[in-house]
C-alpha cells in the first residue's frame, strides 16, 4: 500500500527536531503511545519506501496505516479508509497483514522482562558474571567451542555471551527462574534484557531435552532488531549463533544487518515486521530443511519482491562456516 504522499508529521502531531539527514532526514521527538520524549523517530520523507516511524522505547514502528492502527485501534481495512488510501493491495501482502493483526497479542505485563526493572537488574547481574566468565579459565571449553562454530572474538564480546558452569536457581524480581549450565546468550534490545537464552552443556541433555532453554520472564523478540537500519540488507536467521556467524564472516559487506528469530516460527509479530520493514532488502536464511522451507515462506509472504529465500548450502549458516564456505559469495549469490 503507498503513504509516500502522507504528511507523517501532521498526521502524528507535536515538534520534532532534525538529528540526521541520512535516509531523507530523520526526526525526533516526543512519543503519542509511550511519553517518551526524544526517542520517537519519524523518518518523513525516506530514500525509499514508505515514510515510516519508530519508537526505541516502546517499539511502535511502522508507516501510516501501522500508526492509526495503533492509535485509534483500527483494524487494517478500517486504518485503510480512515486514510483514504486505495485498497490496491497484492492478495498475499493483505493475508501477511491480516495474519498479524488477527493473532492474539500478550499485553507487555505477561513479560516480567518488560515491566520488571528487579527482573532488568538480576539478568544484567547474571549475564555480566557469565561474560566476564567466559574469557577465565573456567569458560576456556566454551570459548573453544563458539571459535569452532566460526564465531570471531569480536562477535563473541559485541554479543556479550558468557558461561554459566552449574544449574542454578535464582529469584528475578517476581519470577523464580532456573538457570541450566552452558553457553549465556543474552537479547539486549536497545539496553534491555528481553530474554536470556542458553545453549545447554551436551554432556548433560538427555532424550528430548532441547539443547536451548529460556530464563523465565522473557519476551518475544528477534535478537539484533536494534542493529537493523533504513536501507540495509537484512539476513535472517533461525539461531543466534548463525547471525553471530554473518556478523563474524561478511565485514567486508557493510550494508548486511543479520538477526535471528531464535526459532522457525519467532519473532512474528507486527514490531519486529516493522523493523525489519526498515531495510531494502530481506534475505531469509533459515535452516535448510522443510520447517526452514516452511517458515521462510511466512516472511517472504510478509515482503514479497522484496525478500528472498536464502537457503544455506549445508544445513544452516554455522555448518557452512565450518567447512570453509564463503558466506561473502554465497549472500552475493542472492543479491
Amino acid at each position: 500500500m503507498d503513504t509516500t504522499h502522507i504528511d507523517l508529521f501532521a498526521l502524528i502531531g507535536g515538534e520534532f527536531e532534525k538529528k540526521a539527514s541520512t535516509d531523507g532526514g530523520e526526526f525526533a521527538g516526543a512519543c503519542p503511545f509511550c511519553g517518551g520524549e526524544d526517542r520517537f523517530l519519524i523518518w518523513p520523507t525516506p530514500d525509499a519506501g514508505n515514510p515510516r516511524f519508530w519508537c526505541r522505547q516502546c517499539k511502535a514502528s511502522g508507516d501510516a496505516i501501522e500508526f492509526i492502527m495503533r492509535r485509534d485501534n483500527l483494524a487494517f481495512p478500517q486504518a485503510v479508509e480512515c486514510l483514504n488510501l486505495q485498497p490496491q493491495m497484492a492478495s498475499r501482502d493483505w493475508t501477511a497483514r491480516q495474519k498479524q493483526i488477527s493473532r492474539p497479542v500478550r499485553s507487555e505485563k505477561d513479560y516480567a522482562a518488560l515491566h520488571d526493572s528487579q527482573w532488568q537488574a538480576s539478568a544484567a547481574t547474571f549475564c555480566t558474571e557469565a561474560s566476564n566468565r567466559l574469557w577465565s579459565n573456567q569458560g576456556e571449553i566454551a570459548l573453544k567451542y563458539l571459535r569452532a562454530r566460526g564465531l570471531a572474538d569480536q562477535s563473541i564480546r559485541d554479543a556479550q555471551l558468557g558461561y554459566s558452569p552449574k544449574g542454578m536457581s535464582q529469584k528475578w524480581g517476581e519470577v523464580n527462574v532456573w538457570l541450566y549450565s552452558g553457553i549465556v546468550i543474552p537479547w539486549m534490545i536497545d539496553g534491555q534484557y528481553w530474554k536470556v537464552n542458553i545453549r545447554r552443556r551436551p554432556s548433560e541433555l538427555r532424550n528430548n531435552d532441547k539443547r536451548y532453554q529460556q530464563a523465565k520472564g522473557g519476551a518475544n523478540a528477534l535478537y539484533r532488531a536494534d542493529a537493523v537500519y533504513p536501507g540495509c540488507t537484512v539476513v535472517i536467521t533461525e539461531g543466534e549463533f548463525d547471525a553471530l556467524c554473518v556478523c563474524s564472516n561478511v565485514q567486508e559487506l557493510s550494508d548486511i544487518v543479520p538477526v535471528a528469530t531464535g526459532s522457525t516460527g519467532g519473532a512474528q509479530l507486527l514490531a519486529w515486521v516493522a523493523t525489519v520493514a526498515k531495510a531494502d532488502r530481506v534475505f531469509i536464511a533459515f535452516d535448510a530443511d522443510d520447517a526452514g522451507d516452511q517458515a521462510a515462506k511466512w516472511w517472504l509472504d510478509i515482503f514479497g519482491d522484496k525478500a528472498s529465500r536464502l537457503r544455506p548450502l549445508l544445513h544452516d549458516v554455522s555448518d557452512m562456516v565450518q567447512a570453509d564456505k564463503s558466506l561473502v559469495d554465497w549472500i552475493k549469490s542472492a543479491a
